[in-house]
C-alpha cells in the first residue's frame, strides 16, 4: 500500500530530533521516591496539620500558608503521618503547622507571631526572632526515607 506522506529529508530529520529530545527528557528525569513523615507534639487532635515540601528555588519558605511550595498536603490531626510516594530525588525542606481551626493558614496574635503550632524537618532551634532556614531544614530524598518532625508552639 502506497503512503499518503511523501518521505522527506526534512520529515526524517524532523522524526530524529523528536525521538532524540523524547530520549534526553526522559533519561534526566530522576526516579521516584518515597518520604515518609510522622508528626508529634501536637497539642490536641483538633483540625488538620498542613505539610509543605520545599525545593530551595520555592517563594515563600517556610509559611506554608502564604508561600508556594513544591507540594503541599493536609492530613487530619488524629493521625498525623504522611507518605509521599512521587518525590523525584533531591534536596528538599520540610515545614509544617497544626491548623486546629481548619482555616488553611497560621493562626497569628495581635504581634502578627504564629500561635499554630510549626514542625521543621531536622527539628532545629528557632523563635520569633530567629527564622529557620532552608539550609538548617535541608533533607535530601532519597537518603532520608523518614522524617520525625515535633511540633513546637511559641504561644
Amino acid at each position: 500500500m502506497k503512503s499518503r506522506f511523501r518521505q522527506t529529508p526534512a520529515v526524517g530529520l524532523v522524526m530524529g530530533l523528536m525521538v532524540g529530545a523524547a530520549s534526553v527528557l526522559t533519561a534526566g528525569t530522576a526516579p521516584a521516591q518515597a518520604l515518609d513523615i510522622t508528626v508529634s507534639g501536637l497539642r490536641n487532635s483538633n483540625g488538620n496539620v498542613v505539610i509543605c515540601i520545599w525545593r530551595v528555588q520555592d517563594k515563600g519558605f517556610p509559611n506554608c500558608g502564604t508561600g508556594r511550595p513544591f507540594k503541599k498536603l493536609t492530613v487530619p490531626a488524629t493521625a498525623p503521618r504522611a507518605a509521599l510516594k512521587d518525590l523525584p530525588s533531591g534536596e528538599y525542606a520540610v515545614s509544617l503547622f497544626h491548623d486546629e481551626k481548619k482555616r488553611g493558614k497560621v493562626e497569628t496574635n495581635f504581634l502578627g507571631l504564629p500561635t499554630s503550632g510549626i514542625g521543621l524537618a531536622n527539628n532545629p532551634r528557632f523563635g520569633p526572632t530567629s527564622p529557620p532556614t532552608f539550609e538548617k531544614t535541608r533533607v535530601v530524598v532519597p537518603a532520608t526515607g523518614a522524617l520525625d518532625i515535633t511540633v513546637k508552639y511559641l504561644f
